[in-house]
């Protein structure tokens, strides 16, 4: 291209491209303006501004293809950093009645006794507990084991003892030995106390027939 002719160019006197930045509003394009605009390329036609291609002002050059297909998985990079170690979880204490040496078998009684008595800390707990019994009265009787957490009954059962049938000690062969087991849940807010709680008459309970753990979990929603 000669002197004359690019000064053609430079003045639109000619049909030449001259080439722009990307469009970008406020700018004034003048016929033979070239842009690229979203991955295309265009031509103006007219003088505009503000009018973004493609429209009535511009022609297009080159349009944007479409999309390729997916090329092949890369290689797997090196693994990263290993990131700071978690908040520790809230650990689960287990807490058991020991019962006391050389107690004698307790009498329940139509009042009621409380027959283990577990102190616990604060906290949520899992409460599980077994009571062997027998009925040294002659006559049926009822009897009624309940676990309390604080005062508050958390598990219950209850039933119907036999007699002997003519007398005799809970130590004989006369005394029918029978059990039950309980499990409860509850929370407690304070240092609280779990109470295992017997009701019968003449229903007595040796201590080593007792069982009654407590675990401390996270938070029992009720």
């Amino acid at each position: 291209m000669g002197p004359d002719e690019l000064s053609k160019c430079e003045h639109r006197e000619c049909h030449c491209l001259h080439f722009r930045e990307s469009w970008t509003p406020g700018s004034i394009y003048r016929p033979g303006d070239a842009v690229p605009y979203q991955g295309s390329s265009y031509v103006a036609i007219h003088w505009n501004q503000n009018d973004p291609p493609p429209s009535g002002n511009w022609a297009a050059i080159a349009e944007k293809g479409a999309t390729g297909p997916a090329g092949p998985v890369g290689v797997t990079g090196p693994p990263g950093a290993a990131g700071p170690p978690g908040a520790a979880g809230a650990a689960s204490t287990l807490y058991a009645w020991a019962p006391p040496q050389n107690q004698d078998d307790i009498n329940l009684g139509s009042g009621g006794n409380d027959i283990a008595s577990l102190p616990v800390p604060a906290g949520s707990y899992f409460v599980l507990a077994s009571v062997g019994f027998g009925n040294q009265d002659t006559d049926d009787q009822n009897w009624s084991m309940e676990l309390r957490l604080n005062g508050n009954a958390i598990a219950r059962d209850q039933g119907r003892a036999p007699g002997t049938g003519g007398g005799g000690a809970l130590v004989t062969g006369d005394v029918q030995m029978q059990s039950t087991r309980l499990m409860g849940f509850g929370n407690s807010a304070g240092p609280g106390t779990i109470t295992l709680h017997g009701t019968g008459y003449s229903v007595h309970v040796l201590p080593y027939n007792i069982f009654l753990v407590a675990l401390g979990v996270g938070a029992i929603q009720f």
